[in-house]
């Protein structure tokens, strides 16, 4: 059975983005640093949509107490931080495998468990330059879903958005 329900090409642009980084062990930690964004940005009063998180490192290489995990939004224009209340970057954009998946601490592990071997089914070679994203969008949240993007080198063969559909 496949961890998604969908799964889609889409070239994701740079931009720039406000985030909030821990370091440390994957894990618990992480959905805790995305509590604690969530409502630094409500008290903002700033758009929360789209949500992205990424692990900017592989903890296969990594050592655990190394590994950055970024939560982020798009940057408002002209809006200015506080310097201890966000760092601004921006987002690496390019060609993504986008997979819809259960927004489930299960489905999630399961994802990152099995995207790896389906990106190479589907023909897409990992792009290790750029992190893998989670991206949180409120209608996919709202029907218990996210997304997992998978950066890739390259155009896809057939790079016009959703080519590769797959649906369960």
């Amino acid at each position: 059975m496949k961890f998604y329900s969908e799964a889609v090409w889409e070239e994701i642009p740079s931009f720039p983005v406000l985030c909030r980084r821990r370091t440390g062990a994957y894990g618990p930690e992480n959905h805790r640093l995305m509590e604690a964004f969530k409502q630094w940005v409500r008290e903002q009063g700033l758009e929360m949509e789209p949500i992205y998180a990424m692990a900017m490192d592989d903890p296969a290489v990594t050592a655990p107490c190394q590994c950055r995990y970024d939560v982020c939004i798009p940057k408002p224009e002209n809006w200015q931080p506080d310097q201890n209340a966000a760092l601004c970057r921006e987002l690496e954009g390019g060609w993504y495998a986008v997979f819809v998946i259960p927004h489930t601490a299960q489905g999630v592990q399961t994802a990152w468990q099995q995207c790896f071997a389906e990106l190479g089914r589907l023909g897409g070679v990992l792009d290790r330059t750029r992190p893998v994203m989670e991206r949180y969008q409120v209608h996919l949240v709202n029907a218990h879903q996210c997304e997992l993007c998978l950066p890739v080198r390259g155009r896809p063969s057939d790079p016009q958005p959703g080519n590769f559909t797959e649906k369960l």
